[in-house]
């Protein structure tokens, strides 16, 4: 019983993870979607091509990412356990939350490439396209983000998996990540950034408080099965 409840709270504290991490490694820095190409060439050239590859930054995006994928298994559980024979929501939970961390994941080698090999020089043309790629791509979890987010407090305030406050400030994370994109250029990634971590630092540490009754009791059934 105390080892499903201590596994519990080490899964459901990978959504603090998340963000601790996040802010460990803090923002790619030098340039973003909106400069031009000179200033990325530039930028490449004269800060990234002598710095080179931040492996400590890389790694940290990572552990990040992986540690998401932890939280949003047990998200997608908890919901499950009160959603009944039919879990569409806590599958769409899942299925979203999945593909964000995909999407993410996918626009690494474009940064990668940029600094593996900006001591040789870039093209400025080159140099914003694949700066671009890695930016346009972290605006694409936003949707996603907002979808699973959706999804879980859809399911939070229909099925009571969580607190309901949970699942109202879901829904205002999930409206606040739609509405960023469009803003991408300006306060976007401030939003976005804001909407989502704090939603999920939010239920993570409401799972680690309040793992859910029908864990423990799961738990429980199975430990007399495998007693008798």
């Amino acid at each position: 019983m105390m080892s499903e409840r201590l596994s519990w709270r080490l899964a459901a504290a990978c959504g603090v993870l998340y963000v601790a991490l996040g802010l460990a490694r803090g923002g790619g820095g030098g340039v973003g979607v909106g400069d031009s190409r000179a200033n990325i060439a530039k930028w490449v050239g004269g800060s990234l091509g002598p710095r080179g590859v931040n492996w400590t930054g890389a790694y940290l995006e990572i552990l990040a990412l992986l540690s998401l994928v932890v939280f949003i298994g047990v998200l997608a559980a908890a919901l499950r356990l009160r959603e009944g024979g039919l879990p569409w929501l806590s599958n769409v939970t899942l299925g979203a939350g999945l593909t964000t961390v995909t999407v993410k994941l996918a626009s690494l080698p474009a940064a990668f490439a940029l600094a593996y090999r900006a001591h040789e020089g870039f093209d400025p043309q080159l140099a914003a396209a694949l700066t671009d790629m890695n930016t346009f791509s972290f605006v694409l979890t936003w949707p996603l983000t907002a979808l699973m987010i959706a999804a879980a407090a859809t399911a939070i305030l229909r099925f009571k998996a969580l607190p309901a406050w949970l699942g109202w400030s879901g829904a205002m994370a999930a409206i606040g990540l739609l509405a960023a994109v469009p803003m991408a250029f300006g306060p976007g990634a401030f939003v976005a950034f804001v909407a989502s971590t704090i939603w999920i630092s939010l239920a993570s540490v409401t799972m680690i408080v309040r793992p859910p009754s029908d864990a423990h009791a799961l738990a429980t059934r199975e430990a007399l099965v495998a007693a008798g």
